[in-house]
């Protein structure tokens, strides 16, 4: 009878085990990125605060949200660059802002500014897949609110 409650015991701890490696392993990493951020003035000479992150292949995606860095924590979906609290994305080469490619679609969460360390996470939808989802963490280099008008 001890022999059977073992077996079942065993049996039980190997279909534990199977489940919490197969039924938790579907879910997307999300990669943590490191950049900069800096006050600046968004197309509408209103202000504005700009975030720049290194990527892979020597690329760097910069992402544009027209509000001042004093009230930048919240949630922006891509688009209405040109307006207040538009938020644009690029996909620039490393050396050059010439040749960047627009991000159409997605989200850039700010969750926190503390001193000068910006915290967050975006998903984008039309990019690489190694770009899709990411936290973030960036380093506000200036946060003197240029002359913008």
């Amino acid at each position: 009878m001890n022999q059977i409650k073992l077996h079942y015991r065993q049996f039980g701890v190997i279909l534990l085990g199977l489940c919490m490696s197969s039924c938790g392993g579907n879910e997307e990493t999300q990669n943590s990125v490191t950049g900069t951020a800096w006050a600046a003035c968004a197309p509408n000479d209103g202000p504005a605060t700009r975030f720049e992150f290194p990527v892979a292949n020597q690329q760097r995606l910069i992402f544009g949200v027209n509000r001042e860095v004093n009230s930048v924590v919240g949630q922006w979906n891509i688009g209405n660059g040109d307006t207040s609290n538009g938020l644009s994305v690029f996909l620039c080469p490393m050396d050059s802002y010439n040749s960047c490619t627009q991000i159409q679609q997605g989200v850039f969460r700010i969750e926190s500014r503390i001193d000068k360390t910006v915290s967050g996470s975006w998903q984008l939808v039309d990019t690489l897949p190694s770009l899709k989802n990411s936290n973030f963490k960036a380093t506000l280099t200036s946060v003197s609110q240029p002359m913008c008008g």
